[in-house]
């Protein structure tokens, strides 16, 4: 920083004095830049004395703009001499002391700075959230306020902002920013700068294990022309590390081995040379670490660890990145004490300041911040226990390990419920996966060594139902939060900024074909936005209503309510899949009344049920009886042979999802056989099956159902223009995809089952999606026979089709999962007689995110839905004799069940009885039967006729005791 010399400073004080007042800006900078001084030499006194003078002749100047650059020169000083409490005090008195609000645009840009000091010094003391909370605030000024996309903003606060998201693994914001920034810096034609951008992207995508992506990015920065070989030498390590991830060993020891000889004769100073080395140091180990040389990769190890420590400017993160690498190499090679050391001493490196935390204990959680790195330091540390206590048993090991899971397991949680963006927390829960997948390996490992501890099967149940459906209940939560009484007025605020994010999600899912680049830019900035106030609204919400279950933990029903919800000869079989086995927990009212199996689990297993799916929907059917076969074998024989449970509640996992239950063979089918099916012995023949998103949330769902007041039970049957062959082949091609012809039996069907249970069927023209979200709030019952579409790509863009027979451009006929959300659905049952409604990605934990699971979030207790596109004419027989069970008061699974069979045996031939066309419906949630009220004008004719049958049977009375 340039210093102004005493001499100089006292002339142009006294300049300033003679030739004006204390008042003038000319005296006003030059106690500024002497209080600086002062401070930075260390004489506070004489600092606050000049300070004092400059903040009182700019407040009388009106001069915001100079009086902000005060305080936040005071605080970079403050901050340069490691005094961070006291820098972040000036930078808060610039934000908060102000006479008034920024008006000018350099007074806005000015706050923007301030919050930008703000997250520098969060990023000096390894604090990732304030470094993101006040780089976003500084974001939001340059960006909402001032419309600023210069390169100083792109270098100075995307790329920081983005950096910091990518270390907290909040990728698809961080995703966001730094495109930003490379879009920015492309256009000011900075080469270097962009390039490093690109390299910060890159590490997104390497982190999100999208190593493609990853390459590319990397390599777009390499080919940029002009870059200096400081940045050429970082990506082409990037490049290295990134076909290292890819498994691909020969390209990742090239490139490392490219980028050493660029840094060997690139002339960089001695500091210079120093990180990159560091970085190539950590290259090398991790390829001799994957190829199984852990000697030469401790060597390269180290050597990162002592470059990383040593030199000028020492990066504290850096080192604690390098300790953990160290730590996880010592676990690979089964030296457990030495990787215990090298986490505890990158743990002290995470630890808060002021937090007091002996060597080689575990922290107290209620200091830790919400750090992944945190997160995988205390995972190492629970490995390094069960390793010492393999070799040499101890209790103490035992409870250490358990221990640490928990702690990493909260702070896993605390990290989930700050992400804005759902693809973030999804990817937070498959990044943290392997913490619950480890502590369940490890309760049960020490189960089978003491079976006689009861607690551990409860631990295992309660930590598989942690790192299930927790976004889903998080949705229910909020859905229930914004209908409570108490907070209507925040009702339409919610509403709103949902239509907003609907719409401009829909907007940059299918963009018009003329739609520039920066307006597309420009709606993604305005989503994300819209994103960020939503949450700010949720978090107001839940402070007003601190009694929600959002200002809570998730916490898992206990063992003891789900058990007691289960009925005589009912189980609830939970699967967990985990890094090498899956583990089916089995809760059923039986002696014993938790039982635990473990299966083996491998990559051919998980990829028969990735398939079988689509192996019954194309009929391939060789392949379908082998893996239906090998599913029932695998995953269900070694249970069932234990319980005599009929009745089943299922709770897949990852999959699993996929896998239609009811169609697994129990008995081989002989060669002869193999086309009859109708007489296949399918699981459906033995047991009754329903599906459950967690145990927790069937808990939740099996509640009494508490009835719509003047609720309406609705049947839809949208109606579909005809395709015309003579349509343009583009045309053609997307009505076909979509599978939007004519139906011929789903008004039938709708009109069948309206007058069993005494439904206002709307069908035709008249099911238009307008008609449908209208009605919606009232519905408790709701049957929907109609087209439905998952998108496996974006699960947000599945969509239900109503009629599309009027202007779909004035009125749109599709209703998106995303909008189904954040609708208020009441409903005891949903019937989803359409195509593909449980379909969709398949995300570890949290399942498949289908239109099923949209109507599950906005409130329905219980959905019928599909696996796959159904048979219109097979999916009417079957829902009519649904519907005529569920009228003789059969539990909802028990009905499908037997209409299922009713459709076996009656099928016109082997061909019809295909799974294909009976298998796609499963029952999720609510089983008990069907509870509804008789419709009002049904009960008000009977009573009518009851009384009048009354008053002629007393008249006839009264005149035959007269006549008497």
């Amino acid at each position: 920083m340039h210093k102004l010399p005493d001499l100089a400073f006292f002339i142009l004080l006294s300049l300033a004095v003679q030739a004006q007042s204390p008042g003038d800006s000319l005296f006003g900078e030059a106690c500024k830049k002497q209080a600086v001084r002062f401070l930075q030499a260390g004489q506070s006194d004489s600092a606050a004395w000049y300070a004092g003078q400059a903040e009182q002749t700019f407040r009388r100047l009106d001069d915001l703009e100079n009086w902000i650059h005060l305080h936040r020169k005071l605080g970079q000083a403050y901050r340069d001499n490691g005094q961070y409490e006291l820098a972040v005090g000036r930078f808060r008195h610039a934000l908060d002391r102000g006479w008034r609000r920024p008006i000018q645009k350099k007074e806005h840009i000015q706050r923007a700075w301030a919050y930008a000091d703000i997250g520098y010094v969060g990023k000096r003391r390894n604090d990732q959230k304030t470094v993101v909370e006040y780089y976003e605030k500084a974001a939001a000024v340059f960006l909402d306020t001032l419309g600023m996309e210069d390169a100083l903003v792109a270098r100075y606060v995307y790329s920081e902002l983005g950096n910091a998201l990518n270390r907290l693994r909040d990728y698809a914001k961080a995703e966001f920013y730094l495109k930003q920034c490379v879009n920015i810096l492309r256009r000011e034609s900075n080469p270097n700068a962009a390039a490093g951008a690109l390299n910060d992207l890159g590490m997104v995508y390497l982190n999100r294990e999208d190593f493609p992506r990853a390459i590319a990015a990397f390599s777009q920065g390499l080919d940029l022309g002009g870059i200096d070989a400081d940045y050429s030498v970082l990506l082409l390590y990037n490049i290295g590390l990134a076909y290292l991830y890819n498994q691909d060993y020969e390209k990742a020891l090239g490139y490392t081995r490219r980028c050493e000889t660029v840094l060997r004769h690139s002339g960089f100073s001695s500091e210079e040379t120093g990180l990159h080395l560091m970085e190539l140091y950590d290259n090398y180990s991790k390829i001799y670490r994957a190829r199984g040389d852990f000697s030469k990769a401790e060597k390269y190890c180290t050597l990162a660890l002592q470059t990383a420590a040593s030199g000028s400017a020492v990066n504290p993160r850096t080192v604690i990145l390098a300790r953990i690498a160290r730590g996880n190499l010592y676990l690979d090679w089964r030296k457990p004490r030495q990787a215990l050391g090298d986490f505890d001493a990158a743990l002290s490196g995470l630890m808060p300041p002021d937090a007091a935390r002996l060597p080689g204990h575990l922290p107290d959680p209620s200091v830790l911040r919400p750090d992944p790195f945190i997160v995988d330091i205390l995972g190492g540390m629970a490995r390094c226990y069960i390793m010492l206590n393999q070799t040499s048993a101890s209790a103490d090991y035992v409870q250490r390990a358990q221990r640490a899971y928990q702690i990493a397991d909260n702070v896993a949680t605390e990290l989930l419920f700050s992400y804005v963006l759902e693809e973030s927390r999804l990817t937070a829960q498959t990044e943290h996966r392997w913490i619950t997948s480890d502590q369940i390996s490890f309760l049960f490992d020490v189960w089978e060594a003491n079976p006689a501890a009861p607690d551990l099967l409860e631990k295992m149940f309660a930590c598989s139902e942690r790192s299930r459906a927790f976004l889903l209940w998080q949705g229910m939560e909020m859905g229930k939060l914004f209908r409570s009484d108490s907070l209507q007025a925040l009702r339409a605020q919610y509403d709103d900024f949902n239509r907003q994010i609907e719409a401009l999600e829909l907007a940059l899912a299918y963009p018009p074909g003329d739609a520039e680049k920066q307006q597309l830019e420009a709606a993604a900035r305005r989503l994300l936005k819209q994103k960020e106030k939503k949450a700010a609204l949720v978090r107001r919400a839940v402070a007003l209503a601190p009694h929600t279950g959002l200002a809570k933990q998730h916490t898992p029903a206990p063992l003891a309510v789900v058990q007691k919800q289960l009925k005589p000869g009912e189980a609830l079989l939970e699967f967990f899949i985990g890094e090498q086995d899956a583990y089916v927990l089995v809760l059923a009212v039986l002696p014993n009344a938790l039982m635990v199996k473990k299966i083996e689990w491998d990559e051919g297993l998980s990829k028969i049920a990735e398939t079988i799916r689509d192996d019954i929907s194309a009929q391939h059917n060789a392949a379908y009886i082998w893996k239906a076969r090998r599913l029932y074998d695998q995953l269900l024989k070694p249970v069932l042979d234990h319980i005599p449970a009929r009745h089943l509640t299922l709770v897949p996992d990852g999959v699993l999802w996929n896998v239609p239950f009811a169609a697994l063979l129990t008995r081989d089918i002989p060669p002869k056989g193999s086309a009859d099916f109708k007489s296949f012995p399918y699981l459906l023949r033995e047991r009754t099956i329903a599906y459950g998103f967690s145990a927790t949330l069937q808990a939740e769902m099996s509640k009494p159902y508490s009835r719509v007041e003047r609720g309406i039970s609705l049947a839809f049957a949208p109606a579909y223009r005809k395709i015309d062959p003579n349509l343009p082949d583009t045309v053609l091609y997307a009505l076909r995809r979509n599978r939007l012809d004519t139906l011929l039996y789903n008004l039938p069907e709708a009109m069948a089952v309206a007058r069993m249970q005494g439904m206002e069927c709307i069908g035709g023209a008249s099911a238009t999606r307008k008609r449908f979200l209208e009605l919606l709030p009232r519905a408790r019952l709701l049957h929907i026979a109609a087209h439905a579409k998952a998108n496996h790509q974006n699960s947000d863009f599945s969509f239900i089709a109503f009629s599309n027979m009027g202007d779909t451009l004035a009125e749109p006929f599709q209703c998106y999962l995303n909008e189904l959300y954040h609708q208020n659905i009441p409903a005891e049952m949903v019937v989803l007689s359409a195509c593909e409604t449980a379909a969709g990605p398949v995300r570890q934990g949290e399942g498949t995110l289908s239109l099923a699971r949209a109507f599950a979030c906005a409130g329905a207790h219980s959905i019928l839905t599909t696996l796959w596109s159904i048979d219109d004419k097979a999916g009417k027989d079957i829902m009519v004799a649904y519907y005529q069970y569920l009228k003789n008061d059969m539990a909802k699974h028990q009905a499908l069940r037997q209409a299922q069979l009713d459709y076996l045996q009656n099928a016109a031939d082997h061909d019809r009885a295909h799974p294909y066309y009976w298998a796609a419906f499963t029952v999720l949630g609510n089983t008990e039967p069907l509870r509804l009220p008789f419709p009002t004008t049904i009960v008000l004719a009977t009573l009518a006729i009851v009384a009048f049958a009354g008053f002629f049977w007393l008249y006839g009375k009264q005149r035959l005791f007269g006549k008497q």
